[in-house]
């Protein structure tokens, strides 16, 4: 029994010693070339910055040394290797769990990178900016891929996803969820120039088709329920798109720098536009904004510059700031409510003021004439009782 106690005691003093010594140099950091460390648990360490002058290609080490401990690399950390804009290849070490966020933002020079089979998860824009990549292979072990991961990767052609892989899959190198029912990531690089989403498809990822130059043609399911922020931004060869009715926002800068866009179809289930929505649409030269919405972002339709003619709903209540600035050719805009909408500073320009017409409902010209939003405009008209809130017909 006295040898059992004294062989019970000594294993509780290691273990004592042990967390003592874990404890006294959990956070601490330390420099291996032109790696930073930070220890993270008993045996284990995060990859907290990579040198911004390192260049060429880059091994990131299984496992190191640190005050005679040894202790493998088991996370890149949040901005890691953000900006190191001259370095070529990376190679992670399969000791790896985790990649934070923004990890490996802005390294414009990667050409290849691996994502070690113990990955579980991919921090929001971990990719973003990458501009050399051409492919990634997602492993069976991630469960997890954050909002924008793959932003800007504009040679990007396909990510491919491991078959075991139990949350995610790829369909021609289009990253969905495993029931498809929502796209992650269209890579920027790929070359068609038409494509259909799934049918129970409900959710289009934030950045999902980001960039995609070659896109002239993009079909939305009707069941569709999310259109996620900057989700079309800088396709600027799109030429049409009809937003299922199921769609009730315009995220922030979900069309942005779309400069083909001609036509866009509003659904009257719509309710907000969101802050630069449609910013720098630059052929987009008639709009229909649906009754419902209540609210234009700002800078939603800011640097449209061949946009004319603009229908706003009864419901509207407000337009932001800069909503219709660099709008130079607004010549007409129809307003269907009987209150004047509260307008943002620089909503619109001072050409717009001295040359376009106002069409209201003859019973609120005075409102309007007397609002102080819309002083600034010369001519309000009594719209004709034939134009209705939606479906105006120019």
């Amino acid at each position: 029994m006295n040898n059992l106690y004294r062989t019970l005691s000594f294993l509780l003093f290691v273990l004592a010693c042990s967390t003592f010594a874990y404890g006294q140099q959990s956070g601490k950091s330390f420099v291996d070339g032109v790696f930073t460390y930070r220890i993270i648990d008993s045996d284990g360490v995060e990859l907290v910055k990579c040198d911004k002058k390192a260049e060429g290609d880059l091994l990131l080490p299984q496992q190191l040394t640190i005050e005679g401990r040894p202790f493998v690399v088991k996370a890149v950390g949040d901005f890691a290797f953000a900006d190191c804009e001259d370095v070529a290849r990376i190679t992670l070490p399969a000791s790896l769990r985790t990649i934070g966020y923004k990890a490996f933002y802005g390294c414009r020079n990667l050409s290849a990178i691996n994502i070690p089979d113990k990955v579980t998860s991919i921090g929001v824009e971990a990719f973003n900016y990458c501009t050399g990549l051409t492919r990634l292979v997602i492993p069976a072990s991630v469960s997890e891929i954050g909002d924008g991961a793959f932003w800007h990767n504009w040679a990007l052609k396909s990510i491919v996803v491991d078959v075991a892989n139990k949350d995610y899959v790829d369909v021609n190198g289009v990253l969905f969820s495993k029931n498809w029912t929502r796209l992650i990531a269209y890579p920027a690089g790929k070359t068609e120039q038409s494509f259909s989403l799934p049918a129970n498809t409900t959710t289009i990822g934030a950045g999902a088709f980001s960039n995609c130059k070659d896109l002239v043609s993009v079909v939305l399911p009707k069941d569709l329920v999310e259109i996620r922020r900057y989700a079309f931004q800088e396709c600027n060869r799109l030429v049409s798109i009809s937003i299922p009715k199921s769609i009730d926002v315009i995220e922030s800068g979900t069309f942005s720098g779309c400069s083909s866009l001609r036509q866009v179809t509003m659904p009257k289930k719509m309710k907000r536009i969101g802050n630069h929505a449609f910013e720098n649409c630059s052929s987009l030269a008639n709009i229909v904004i649906p009754d419902g919405v209540d609210e234009i972002g700002n800078r939603a339709f800011a640097g449209c510059t061949e946009l004319k003619n603009v229908s706003l709903p009864r419901t509207l209540t407000e337009i932001g700031e800069e909503a219709f600035t660099e709008c130079d050719l607004l010549t007409s805009i129809h307003l269907f409510g009987t209150k004047p909408p509260k307008v943002g500073a620089n909503a619109f320009v001072q050409k717009v003021f001295e040359k376009s017409t106002l069409y209201v409902k003859y019973y609120a010209v005075d409102a309007y004439k007397h609002a102080e939003d819309w002083t600034n405009f010369q001519f309000i008209y009594r719209e004709r009782a034939t134009y209705r809130p939606y479906g105006t017909n120019y």
